[in-house]
């Protein structure tokens, strides 16, 4: 059975609400401070399968635009850091690392399985998931 795209981007557009709530759920744990929240998306963004990912982040931003021009979460405006796993395993360890690095409190992707099951290990290691 084929996937339309209008139901892929249905897809979609269900998994960024789901997305969202869930980063009003583990934002809400931090400290009520003024600075922004820093939240990492790792995800395929360049080279073929890359159509899904830009498709995401887009949404993703603007949706965390909304969410800023009311106010942010908890008045605190949250600060979006997109790396590109280019569909690699081993980039996309190292964009985790660097989003880990920049402080991100939750880190949204990957959009492809082979890099999502190579990330997995190192961040259950550090007890990131």
């Amino acid at each position: 059975m084929e996937i339309t795209f209008r139901r892929k981007m249905l897809l979609a557009g269900v998994g960024l609400i789901v997305l969202i709530a869930i980063l009003i759920v583990v934002v809400r744990q931090y400290k009520e401070e003024k600075e922004s929240i820093k939240i990492g998306m790792a995800i395929t963004l360049t080279g073929r399968p890359s159509t899904f990912g830009v498709h995401v982040r887009n949404g993703f931003i603007l949706a965390l635009e909304q969410i800023n021009r009311s106010g942010g979460i908890d008045g605190r405006p949250i600060e979006l850091i997109v790396k590109d796993d280019k569909a690699n395993s081993a980039q996309a360890q190292r964009v985790d690392q660097e989003l880990l690095d920049a402080g991100v409190v939750a880190i949204i992707g990957h959009s492809l399985s082979t890099p999502t099951v190579a990330s997995v290990p190192a961040l259950v290691q550090l007890n990131r998931c």
